[in-house]
C-alpha cells in the first residue's frame, strides 16, 4: 500500500481490508484509514454480530438486553439476578452494606482462600459484592 500511494503511513493511518480478509492484499481490497475511524468501524461491526439475550430486571421487570456471552459468564459464576440500573440493584433485598465487623471480614478472607469467588461469597452471606471485592483486594495487597 505504501508503494501504491508513494509515501509512508503517518502514525494515525492504517490499512483496512475491505473484505475482512487480512491475507487478501489486492490493492482493490485495501483502503487507507484513520486509526480512530477504523477502530470505531470494527467495534460497531463486532457489536452488531454479537448474539444477545433479553431478560427482565429482577427488581422492576424492565427488559434488559445483554450479550449472550456476558450473560452466560455471569450465570456460570453464580449470578441469578440481573438489574436494569444501580438503583434497582440497590433496592434489592436486605444486603449488608459497607461497614463490616471483623468476623465478617474474616469470613470473606477465609472463603476466598478456600477458593470461592467474591460473587459467590456475597450471595451466600448477603454482603454487597463490591464490599466483598474491596476486602479481597485489600487482602491481596498484604500478600
Amino acid at each position: 500500500m505504501q508503494l501504491y500511494i508513494g509515501r509512508e503511513f503517518s502514525k494515525t493511518e492504517i490499512v483496512h481490508h475491505i473484505d475482512g480478509n487480512k491475507h487478501n492484499n489486492d490493492i482493490k481490497n485495501l483502503e487507507l484509514s484513520d486509526i480512530k475511524k477504523h477502530s470505531r468501524y470494527h467495534a460497531q461491526i463486532k457489536s452488531f454480530n454479537t448474539e444477545r439475550v433479553e431478560i427482565k430486571c429482577s427488581q422492576c421487570d424492565k427488559f434488559i438486553i445483554l450479550s449472550k456471552k456476558y450473560y452466560n459468564w455471569k450465570k456460570k459464576n453464580g449470578q441469578n439476578n440481573f438489574y436494569c440500573s444501580r438503583r434497582c440493584n440497590g433496592l434489592n433485598s436486605n444486603l449488608q452494606h459497607s461497614e463490616l465487623d471483623i468476623d465478617s471480614i474474616n469470613i470473606i478472607i477465609n472463603e476466598y482462600i478456600n477458593g470461592k469467588t467474591g460473587y459467590a461469597i456475597s450471595k451466600e452471606y448477603g454482603f454487597v459484592y463490591k464490599t466483598v471485592y474491596n476486602h479481597i483486594n485489600r487482602f491481596k495487597m498484604l500478600l
